[in-house]
């Protein structure tokens, strides 16, 4: 059955609009647990998605009887919902691990591929599924899929979905564009596959790639960017059922006002997916140019590293986000035929209702960019994120090494609220980005992570539909620290 746009997604702008709205306007209320994990054990992987917090624990230990490997699901209220032994743990396989987690949070996979027990081949996918009620089950799926050909994984309350790249059989050249499938697995652990029905890319244009999805649809879009100013970048978005189906099919036309686009590594996914292979780098050919005239770099970026688009977990529209420059003078050596690519001075952010029509547009000077991101990081070690953070407020952040620069603005109207930056002891990822604060932060949560310690332990902030989780990991007493922030 086709379900109409207007209903599947713009019904739930007003649901979740009265809960963002009254995210940003209240004080938080605290709530503390500590889990006793078995001897040896730590936090692997940690994902939060809605109101669920799915913490992946256990042992590295090579003796496989005391890994005591387990997936557990908290509330907001860190109270403990269920907590699942993983049946055949390996250590071999711990590295090509990640969860996959419903929109709903009701379904969750723990998901394990390559070396040891998956017989040493990275297309043997050893699964686990959790439902809502804590229903436990495993498979191995052998051969249904080639790795290398998958672009991300994701979940919704009916299915695992693995989006694939396909060869078309009728291209006329190497160069003609992928055909994308789902490989899709069901409750009941049979494997169907399911060609989408996307429109063939204008000539000028990417291959289709996932970005985002709900429980009822998955987001797909090809980009066309003008690489004659580099302000101008066309997004064409799919709408696709879970069968496969085309549901609609529009497209952003994208103009930056200020500056020019710049590029950096960009991860195109909602909380709770698993993007295997992205198009953000080039592979190397020989010397190439960099970015936009440098010639520092063998690596080159391709359109998907201009700018990046998100979709909106709230109202289910988007957000196109990226790093902005002004173009650098001219050299005064006559012979050169190129000027000197901009060094990021800026940042944008643009919102967008589910049709694709502008809301509000921010572009910014952005102070926090330290010198290492500004002048020697490659395009590729530029990293950007856009997130909600602490009482709803949208979160742009840029990092690189172990300094992370925030922007906080006003998720309704696109005002900016306040920027910081921060430097931490190690290089940060993207699991890192919850813990930078804003130096004098009066709500509980901003003066629990800037407050002054003496360590001991590894933190993660997650945040959920309205509230937020501190998770400190005492690995030498094999105990967790559950500090909740709920938004009351």
């Amino acid at each position: 059955m086709v379900v109409p746009k207007q209903f599947m997604m713009k019904k739930i702008i007003y649901i979740s609009g009265i809960i963002f709205y009254l995210g940003l306007n209240v004080a938080l209320a605290q709530y503390n647990a500590t889990v006793k994990l078995d001897n040896g054990c730590k936090l692997f992987k940690g994902v939060s998605v809605g109101n669920a917090l799915i913490l992946f624990t256990g042992s590295e230990n090579i003796i496989p009887k005391n890994l005591n490997w387990k997936i557990s699901y908290y509330t907001p209220h860190v109270k403990a919902k269920y907590d699942i032994l993983v049946p055949n743990p390996d250590v071999k396989s711990l590295a090509g691990s990640f969860l996959v987690v419903s929109p709903s949070g009701n379904n969750v996979y723990l998901i394990r591929h390559g070396e040891g027990g998956l017989s040493g081949s990275e297309n043997n996918q050893n699964i686990m599924f959790i439902d809502s009620a804590g229903f436990s089950w495993s498979t191995m799926m052998k051969g249904e899929l080639e790795y290398s050909r998958v672009n991300v994984v994701f979940a919704d309350d009916e299915f695992l979905y693995y989006v694939t790249k396909e060869k078309d059989p009728n291209a006329l050249s190497k160069h003609d564009f992928p055909k994308l499938q789902f490989v899709r697995i069901a409750k009941d652990k049979s494997v169907s596959k399911i060609m989408l029905a996307l429109p063939e890319p204008d000539p000028d244009a990417t291959e289709w790639s996932y970005f985002g999805h709900t429980g009822v649809v998955s987001y797909f879009v090809s980009r066309s960017l003008n690489d004659e100013n580099y302000t101008e970048q066309k997004f064409r978005v799919a709408v696709i059922d879970h069968n496969g189906h085309l549901q609609d099919d529009f497209k952003i036309d994208f103009d930056l006002k200020s500056g020019k686009l710049l590029p950096e590594y960009n991860y195109c996914g909602t909380e709770g997916t698993y993007e295997v292979n992205n198009h953000n780098i080039r592979p190397p050919v020989g010397k190439g140019n960099g970015e936009a005239g440098k010639s520092s770099s063998l690596y080159s970026p391709f359109p998907e590293a201009y700018g990046n688009i998100m979709l909106d977990p709230q109202t289910n529209g988007f957000y196109i986000y990226g790093i902005s420059g002004n173009p650098a003078a001219q050299k005064k050596d006559k012979s050169a035929k190129k000027e000197e690519a901009p060094d990021p001075s800026g940042y944008y952010v643009y919102k967008y209702d589910p049709d694709g029509k502008e809301v509000w547009n921010n572009e910014t000077k952005f102070t926090g960019f330290d010198d290492y991101f500004k002048t020697k990081a490659g395009f590729s070690a530029r990293q950007v994120a856009l997130s909600y953070g602490a009482q709803g407020n949208l979160r742009f952040q840029a990092f690189s090494e172990k300094t992370v620069a925030t922007s906080e603005i006003n998720p309704q109207t696109g005002k900016f609220i306040s920027a910081f930056s921060n430097t931490f002891e190690n290089t940060i990822k993207r699991d890192d980005l919850g813990n930078a604060f804003k130096k004098g932060e009066k709500t509980s949560l901003g003066q629990f992570l800037s407050k002054p310690d003496k360590g001991g332990y590894s933190q993660l902030n997650f945040r959920m539909l309205n509230a937020n989780i501190v998770v400190r990991d005492f690995n030498k007493d094999a105990r967790l620290e559950l500090n909740g922030f709920v938004d009351e």
